[in-house]
């Protein structure tokens, strides 16, 4: 009789090789993704060094931008309509589970269906929830270090990295400011 953790069952050695399979799809499902994100942060650096100088990027640089912008476009015109779409998808759902619930009698699948229903709704709230929370304990601690920085800049003890770090952070702030005013705008 074998003591039980002494040999791997056949159903361990499956369980391992499903595992090793999900793994290797992983990382191969996560090199595109990879490849696009470099895309995007390479457009940013070069465009970000064209604005900075002032001046045209050199030949091999202005034909990479050249190339990658049009990529990197398409991929974010892609991303706000999927984006779009899944909105949409909420939406709908929401108005769904109102329009049922406002029905009266519901069939037992019609019940199924909007428990279902019901639970993705219920989910996703809560994802937002947790979202918004995150958003705003993100711009706090953001707050909180532009503070810091600040003070240290009335004291005149700012060094010239941590002076960067404040610009950058201002000019972030900044650009969301101005985002959110433009938003009310249109609204």
């Amino acid at each position: 009789m074998q003591e039980a953790g002494s040999a791997p069952t056949a159903q361990a050695a499956q369980d391992a090789r499903a595992t090793g399979a999900k793994q290797r799809q992983k990382e191969r499902d996560a090199e595109p993704y990879r490849a696009k994100k470099a895309a995007i942060d390479r457009v940013a650096e070069l465009e970000g060094r064209e604005e900075l100088t002032g001046e045209e990027l050199p030949g091999e640089e202005a034909e990479e931008l050249a190339e990658l912008q049009p990529r990197v476009e398409k991929r974010k015109e892609q991303t706000k309509k999927i984006d779009q779409k899944s909105r949409e998808t909420r939406k709908d759902a929401v108005d769904l589970v109102a329009e049922v619930k406002g029905r009266g009698q519901l069939t037992k699948e019609e019940k199924e269906a909007l428990a279902k229903l019901e639970s993705k709704v219920e989910k996703r709230k809560e994802q937002k929830k947790r979202d918004n929370a995150n958003k705003r304990a993100g711009k706090a601690a953001a707050a909180d270090e532009i503070a810091k920085l600040e003070e240290l800049e009335e004291q005149e003890r700012l060094t010239s990295e941590q002076q960067a770090e404040l610009d950058l952070r201002r000019e972030i702030e900044k650009g969301a400011g101005a985002a959110v005013l433009g938003a009310a705008g249109r609204a």
